[in-house]
């Protein structure tokens, strides 16, 4: 599986090479970050099974709460407003 992916995301930066300083570029590195991300939980997965198999209960639960983790949508950043600086110059 992984070296699966390795394949991918040479062909991934190989396109990204050729497409540099253009509006195609951050598609293909999109789908990079794509294909990372489903490789990282497809091996979350496979640690799953092999926990269950093995009959790790305290495995299961923490890669369970790594997985819940994992899909849990994530904040959008917020902007902070923050005063300027007062101090001195030294």
């Amino acid at each position: 599986m992984v070296a699966e992916q390795n394949v991918q995301i040479a062909a991934l930066g190989a396109r990204l090479e050729a497409a540099a300083g253009t509006e195609e570029s951050f598609a293909i590195q999109r789908e990079i970050e794509q294909q990372k991300q489903a490789t990282g939980r497809r091996l979350l997965e496979l640690q799953l099974e092999m926990a269950r198999t093995d009959g790790d209960a305290d495995g299961v639960a923490g890669i369970e709460a790594a997985i819940a983790a994992w899909d849990a949508p994530q904040p959008a950043p917020q902007r902070v407003d923050r005063p300027t600086p007062t101090a001195p110059q030294r």
